[in-house]
């Protein structure tokens, strides 16, 4: 639920993205990783956006504090932000 209450429906991939990041909090996960354990694909030899892509729609999804929720780490990957509350 967002902070106005209003509530987004997530893509099946979208809440795999979002729990494989909630399952590794603290850890930030290559791209290819991610690849691998949530589309189920090999990455050798692919070049594709695919994972930018479904972190760009899934923080649209999560709102205004978006980026903060899943979080860019330059030349590594993407990594579940301190401000996300995971509950174990």
């Amino acid at each position: 639920m967002l902070e106005s209450g209003e509530t987004r429906a997530l893509t099946e991939r979208e809440a795999e993205l979002l729990a494989y990041l909630a399952r590794n909090h603290g850890r930030a996960i290559e791209r290819e990783e991610l690849l691998r354990s949530v589309w189920g694909l090999d990455p050798r030899g692919l070049d594709t956006r695919t994972v930018d892509m479904a972190v760009v729609r899934l923080r649209e999804k999560l709102g205004p504090g978006g980026a903060e929720i899943v979080r860019t780490v330059r030349g590594k990957g993407y990594l579940l932000g301190e401000s996300a509350k995971v509950e174990r």
